[in-house]
């Protein structure tokens, strides 16, 4: 099974995608980079995350395994520039900062929540590092806020 991402101008009547990337996995989640208007973030199922770039079609200026399994969830903070979370089947949050002068994305922090496999993640649109994240467990919700995690203060306060 293949995954496609591609992005259309609705301006253009052609309907032809001005950018377009394949890859092996399904892909389950893409959300816009809302501090570059060049870039993307991209999920699949095979455990995979991607970072895409509009002006560079076909390539990933970083892609690499996030989760053992499907990601459910990917979501940026709205406030803190390069806060990025991804949630998966194998029941792991794991935070990474994205880094904005390559591309490149670095974990900061790993954690296995106690709700179950975790199928979606949402930081809150008002405070910088506060998110909700969903798991089958009993349909549990975990609302987290990342200042209370070591690491993470670490790699955003540099």
């Amino acid at each position: 099974m293949k995954g496609h991402v591609q992005v259309v101008d609705c301006r253009d009547t052609s309907g032809n995608a001005s950018a377009a990337w394949k890859f092996d996995g399904q892909v389950e989640k893409v959300i816009w980079n809302h501090f570059n208007p060049y870039t993307l973030f991209a999920s699949s199922d095979d455990g995979r995350l991607r970072h895409l770039d509009l002006r560079k079609p076909g390539e990933c200026l970083w892609e690499g395994v996030a989760h053992d399994g499907p990601i459910g969830g990917l979501t940026l903070s709205a406030i803190t520039r390069g806060l990025l979370v991804t949630v998966g089947e194998d029941e792991m949050m794991n935070v990474w900062k994205v880094e904005d002068s390559n591309g490149g994305i670095e974990k900061v922090h790993s954690e296995k929540l106690t709700i179950g496999e975790l199928h979606c993640a949402q930081f809150n649109p008002d405070v910088a590092a506060v998110l909700s994240v969903g798991g089958t467990n009993a349909d549990l919700i975990r609302v987290i806020d990342l200042t209370k995690y070591e690491p993470v203060v670490k790699a955003f306060s540099e």
